[in-house]
């Protein structure tokens, strides 16, 4: 992106131009149950997670708004953490009404910039399911501590990328408990 500006811009661009071909494509040949209008637009620049809000915007946000444009919903993120961009991904992105935040997030940060204006997917850290020592209580607490961060926040809780759970599929089971247990302590 420093040296090579124009390279990166034009590789941006032609992928966001093949997603928008191949949407074509699957709308001429009937393979939509609907307009996209209709559906859901999701994404994600994840290779930028690394890059400041200026760059990100530049090198990706402003090439992919062509793809969000046709889509009735929007949805941005996935595993990085996002909450020095929540700004520029709303001004870039129409009708953004749901954006992702990964387990390293500054979850202070993120739960102030979104508010109430669209729904904050929080990924905990799949971590605590592959401890050598499973502990509920951890995720109880934790689950509590962000809740009540983003009591004025619209919360999706996702357990994303579970790599393993030691062979204990109750761990599974205990963590959904929990997490249906303090989102309806918190639910407003």
């Amino acid at each position: 992106m420093f040296r090579r500006p124009d390279y990166v811009h034009s590789i941006v661009d032609r992928m966001v131009t093949a997603w928008l071909h191949r949407l074509d494509q699957h709308e001429r040949l009937g393979l939509l149950k609907a307009p996209p209008m209709k559906f859901w637009g999701i994404g994600a620049a994840q290779i930028f997670a690394a890059v400041s809000p200026a760059m990100h915007e530049e090198f990706a946000l402003r090439h992919e708004a062509r793809w969000y444009e046709r889509f009735g919903y929007n949805f941005y993120g996935c595993c990085e953490p996002l909450h020095d961009k929540i700004d520029i991904i709303g001004k870039n992105i129409p009708r953004l009404r749901k954006i992702s935040m990964s387990p390293w997030v500054d979850f202070d940060k993120a739960v102030e910039k979104v508010g109430d204006e669209i729904v904050f997917a929080w990924k905990p850290n799949p971590a605590v399911l592959a401890a050598s020592v499973w502990n509920p209580q951890a995720v109880r607490k934790d689950m509590e501590e962000k809740l009540k961060k983003a009591k004025d926040c619209i919360v999706e809780i996702h357990m994303k990328d579970i790599s393993t759970v030691r062979y204990q599929p109750q761990r599974l089971w205990e963590w959904a408990r929990i997490a249906a247990e303090v989102t309806e302590k918190y639910a407003a």
